[in-house]
């Protein structure tokens, strides 16, 4: 009719169409696993209904999973995925998501934004993730078809943020810390990682680059990750992770102090390093000091630079294998 008027999917099914007449309607499905596409204003198709809905302005899925799509049409009310793990995807525009309480927010064509939704995907358009002080999604949250400028921020978040590549999202190609104590983490393959700015650079897993900025510390997979200084910094720590992974160090005059298994300081990275078996130096001078701690992979000074090599202040034994190479106590990849 012409007022308000809640229509629910209770273990029925319609071989029709439904329509929510003038008012502002709802319609809640039943609790099976739902495909919902919007596809005009107001309108579209769900599990159950054959003929689809048109004047329903809000949608709310059932007690199993959802999966809500915009593909053309939009909604001037809210969705609410209900209480399973649920998704919604973007449509084919440029999209631009908020992500303001747990599992809710706003995106472009839903007027009153979302909420009980787990993972977000973008459409083939550039799509922008901006996480808000009290934001956070309890799935993945993935960037879609484009490859050029799908962007996740963390900036406005006030705590520590420890996003995960793979994980917490895919198919991102910048994504931005809040500078508080972040932690970056790589997904479990074979990343290769560029700092090239303070607190920013760049990863890549072997298939796609991701950008990356507001991140003082840095996490490796479960995979080997190589690690490269070039030009960028980092105000906290980097951990190599559960690989057997390496540290190239920067063109600069570069001090290399290894301090526990795998462990120590270089210039750079405020916070030391950990996990790293095996480490670089540039193309200036370096100098390696064993202070405590050991190597299980190599030390190479680099192509260019007068480099030393000090060793520890235990028994130690140095043999020179070939032009300034060889093997030492400590360093087991010499």
């Amino acid at each position: 009719g012409a007022g308000t008027d809640a229509f629910t999917l209770n273990g029925g099914t319609l071989s029709g169409a439904l329509n929510g007449g003038a008012g502002t309607n709802t319609l809640t499905a039943g609790n099976v696993a739902n495909t919902w596409v919007i596809t005009g204003a107001d309108a579209g198709t769900v599990t159950g209904i054959a003929g689809g809905f048109t004047n329903i302005a809000s949608l709310i899925g059932g007690t199993n999973t959802d999966s809500f799509t915009l593909s053309g049409g939009t909604l001037s009310g809210s969705i609410d995925g209900g209480t399973g793990t649920n998704s919604l995807a973007g449509d084919n525009v440029a999209n631009t998501w908020g992500i303001t309480g747990a599992d809710a927010g706003s995106v472009t064509g839903v007027t009153g934004g979302f909420t009980n939704i787990a993972n977000l995907t973008g459409g083939s358009n550039d799509d922008t993730f901006t996480v808000g002080a009290s934001g956070s999604v309890s799935g993945m949250i993935d960037g879609g078809g484009q490859t050029t400028s799908d962007v996740l921020s963390y900036a406005a978040v006030t705590v520590a943020v420890t996003p995960k590549v793979g994980t917490n999202f895919s198919n991102i190609e910048s994504v931005t810390g809040n500078g508080a104590n972040g932690t970056l983490v790589g997904a479990d393959a074979a990343n290769t990682w560029l700092i090239n700015g303070a607190n920013a650079g760049t990863v890549n897993d072997g298939v796609a680059t991701v950008a990356f900025s507001g991140f003082n510390n840095l996490t490796g997979g479960a995979n080997a990750d190589s690690f490269t200084l070039s030009g960028g910094s980092l105000s906290g720590a980097l951990t190599g992770g559960a690989g057997t992974n390496s540290l190239t160090g920067d063109n600069v005059a570069t001090t290399w102090v290894i301090t526990g298994a795998n462990a120590g300081t270089v210039t750079g990275i405020t916070g030391g390093f950990t996990n790293i078996a095996s480490l670089i130096g540039g193309t200036n001078t370096d100098s390696f000091t064993l202070a405590g701690g050991t190597l299980s992979g190599a030390i190479n000074g680099g192509l260019t630079g007068a480099n030393t090599l000090t060793g520890d202040n235990v028994a130690t034994t140095w043999t020179i294998t070939g032009t300034d190479g060889g093997t030492v106590t400590g360093v087991t990849g010499g």
